[in-house]
């Protein structure tokens, strides 16, 4: 266990895929602790090298099929293939100061289409917590590759994110095709009756508001998100989950990216209080 700490600010973070458990900034308890034995069912998970959904575990590329582990089973899905490879991984942590924290993992060809390391630090300033990752193919073959991030914020009552700059446009998806249709506003808010399992395409600041605090959330090269508060959401929580792609985006090929030997993808995200 890896604990990083900035006067009132603590993250707590997991060898066992890089999973922040807990985060609090400035006091306030932002990222909602453990739910069940499930990483992706609490505190931050780190997605790699795809995120979200590959529909039927497989995939083509470059003329060759792909096989995943059909690995959504803890939430009553036995076909596909949902978060990643890196979960259950054990990172090496290289690099630690207190307040940032350096952390590495390899995916073999065995796993994936192609060799990579993947890097993850943690910055943690007084008011701020900052993700970044680093995939980089140190393989022989071209590869396609996706980052992102599952990370539950805790709210209290009720909870709205408010977009700001470019608009944003829910994402509805199948195998091969993509359709984007523009949020009514520029809010998506709690629902009294129903939850969200949904996946949007927007870039720009994010404010996420709830009683007793507001966050701010800046992307870096993650224009996809989802909003997920479904049944396997701790209470009191709603992921916010920071993507590079689109769901099956392996599939459907909207946000993947390919990365040739020796390439490398960088990305970020942020969260801000705002005091």
């Amino acid at each position: 266990m890896i604990v990083i700490r900035n006067h009132k600010s603590e993250a707590v973070i997991s060898e066992r895929g890089a999973h922040v458990d807990s985060l609090v900034l400035a006091g306030v308890p932002v990222i909602k602790e453990y739910h069940d034995r499930f990483s992706t069912h609490r505190g931050m998970a780190i997605l790699f090298p795809y995120a979200d959904i590959v529909v039927g575990g497989t995939f083509e590329f470059e003329g060759k099929i792909y096989n995943l582990p059909k690995n959504a089973y803890n939430e009553g899905n036995y076909n596909d293939s949902i978060h990643g490879l890196v979960i259950q991984k054990r990172f090496e942590k290289i690099e630690d100061d207190g307040t940032r924290v350096v952390m590495i993992v390899n995916l073999n060809r065995e796993e994936f289409v192609s060799e990579f390391e993947l890097k993850v630090i943690y910055v943690l300033e007084e008011t701020e917590f900052r993700c970044i990752m680093i995939a980089r193919n140190i393989g022989d073959f071209n590869s396609p590759v996706m980052l992102g991030a599952h990370p539950y914020l805790s709210y209290n009552k009720d909870w709205r994110f408010i977009f700001h700059d470019p608009p944003v446009n829910i994402i509805y998806h199948d195998n091969e095709n993509v359709k984007l249709s523009r949020i009514s506003g520029n809010t998506i808010e709690k629902m009294i009756d129903s939850s969200y399992d949904n996946a949007f395409f927007g870039s720009g600041d994010t404010i996420f508001e709830t009683l007793g605090y507001k966050l701010r959330i800046k992307r870096y090269g993650m224009q996809f998100f989802e909003i997920y508060d479904g049944i396997f959401a701790p209470n009191g929580s709603v992921a916010f989950e920071p993507l590079t792609g689109a769901p099956n985006c392996l599939n459907n090929g909207f946000g993947e990216t390919t990365l040739s030997p020796g390439e490398k993808l960088s990305t970020s995200f942020t969260f801000s209080l705002l005091l």
